[in-house]
This record gives structure tokens, C-alpha cells and sequence, in this order.
């Protein structure tokens, strides 16, 4: 975690250096191979559509020890951004769960790389990729009796069932020092309604006049309690409920 920690502040550091060479040789019309290599591949690695920053500046405070408030990997990430009707494609950003926000590296006009995190109210959805490993997160803002927070939750299958999981991130001081614990909830929306399931047998309520047969095909499964169904095993179920007439 300490490495992954060091290669974002290494970046922060890298950029700003890199800039000031170029702008030093731009002065006496002198600029090398080397940096004009070095400019044009990090213009290919880095997305620089500055309609997309609209937003603070994102400061990494904490100290990265045993845990961190990133999705999955403290390390910068490929990703997609759906944001205010446009697409921004093959974006580095990361996302902190803790917070709940969507942070990408942000070149400016005078060459500094700089966090920012973007603004909530014109992100829609966003893809983020890790270890070639995609996941799709959708903006959902709740009605008051839906008991549900508003905020980024991960698509995990899309049919006659969505299944929707909310990542969480809680702190405290371990041996003086800020630790993040994970949690996750699973939420289903089937037929309009919002669920959150809790026992296999409320699940398998939840299908109607299905239920008989969800019923045979999650025990098919052996599947014998809710809490321990495996995202693999509620995507074969919710496909199999898809097949039915």
C-alpha cells in the first residue's frame, strides 16, 4: 500500500518537473527529442478535456498503511465518465469510497498535474477498470421513502432484476492511526420497488408467482442461506429469472 501511495505522489512530482524543463527550453527555442517523447506519451496516457473539471481539489490527507478509502486499488485507474450528457473516455481517476466522490488527474494550462474530484451533481455514471477487471457505477438519488442513501452504487446485473451493490467505507484510530474497514450492501430493484434482502426466504418472496421455481433453481445451487450467496451465484439467478416467461 505504501508503494501504491508513493507512485500517486510520485506522479504529483514527476509532471510539475517535466513541464518546467519544457518550459525552460521553449525559452531558448531549444526543445530535445527526449522531452517531446516524454510530452506527447504522457499526452496519450492522460485525458486533458478540461470541461470535465468542475470541482476541488482533491488533497490526499491520510497516510496509507495496512487499508485505504479507494475502490478496490490505491493506485490511479483507467476509466469512463459519463458527466453532464458527455462521454469523457480513457480518464486515470481513482475512486474514494469513503467520500463518495470520483477523482481524475487534471493537467493545467501552465503544465501541474493536480487531483481534482468532480463535481457529484454532473456525474452520472462512471466505469472504472482494474486489473482489466470493468465495473459500472450509477448516480441513483432515492425518494425519502426508499430509506436508501443517495451516491455511487456498482450495477452488478441489469434485466427484469437489478442488482445493485453499495460499497462503504468506515474509519477509525488504530494505534493512532487512521484505519478504513470495508462493508458492502446488496440492494435489488424488482418491479419499481427498492429491496434489501437480508434471508433467502424474503428473496425468493420477492419473485411472485416465480417463486416455486427460483425456489428449485437456487437450491440447485445449494444455496442455503442469503448471506452467503456469492455475486457469481445472484447473477445465475437473476439470468435464470430472466428466462422465464
Amino acid at each position: 500500500m505504501r508503494f501504491r501511495f508513493f507512485l500517486i505522489v510520485s506522479l504529483l512530482i514527476y509532471v510539475p518537473a517535466v513541464s518546467q524543463q519544457l518550459s525552460s527550453d521553449k525559452q531558448t527555442n531549444q526543445v530535445s527529442v527526449d522531452d517531446t517523447l516524454a510530452m506527447n506519451t504522457y499526452s496519450r496516457i492522460m485525458n486533458h478535456n478540461y470541461d470535465i473539471v468542475n470541482g476541488p481539489e482533491y488533497i490526499v490527507f491520510h497516510k496509507l498503511y495496512h487499508t485505504n478509502p479507494f475502490f478496490q486499488s490505491a493506485t490511479i485507474c483507467s476509466g469512463t465518465v459519463f458527466y453532464n450528457g458527455h462521454i469523457y473516455s480513457d480518464y486515470k481517476l481513482i475512486y474514494d469510497i469513503f467520500k463518495d466522490e470520483i477523482v481524475v488527474n487534471y493537467l493545467t494550462p501552465s503544465g501541474y498535474l493536480k487531483l481534482i474530484s468532480l463535481n457529484k451533481h454532473f456525474v452520472d455514471s462512471f466505469d472504472i477498470s482494474v486489473n482489466n477487471i470493468t465495473s459500472r457505477f450509477q448516480k441513483i438519488l432515492f425518494k425519502p421513502e426508499d430509506e436508501m442513501k443517495d451516491g455511487y452504487y456498482e450495477i452488478k446485473f441489469r434485466g427484469k432484476a437489478i442488482l445493485l451493490l453499495r460499497y462503504i467505507k468506515t474509519m477509525s484510530q488504530v494505534d493512532g492511526q487512521d484505519e478504513y474497514f470495508d462493508a458492502l450492501k446488496k440492494y435489488i430493484l424488482l418491479n419499481g420497488e427498492y429491496h434489501t434482502i437480508t434471508t433467502l426466504r424474503k428473496f425468493i418472496k420477492l419473485f411472485g408467482e416465480n417463486k416455486n421455481e427460483m425456489k428449485k433453481y437456487i437450491r440447485s445451487l445449494r444455496v442455503v442461506s442469503f448471506r452467503k450467496i456469492s455475486d457469481i451465484e445472484l447473477i445465475q439467478i437473476f439470468a435464470y429469472y430472466d428466462s422465464l416467461k
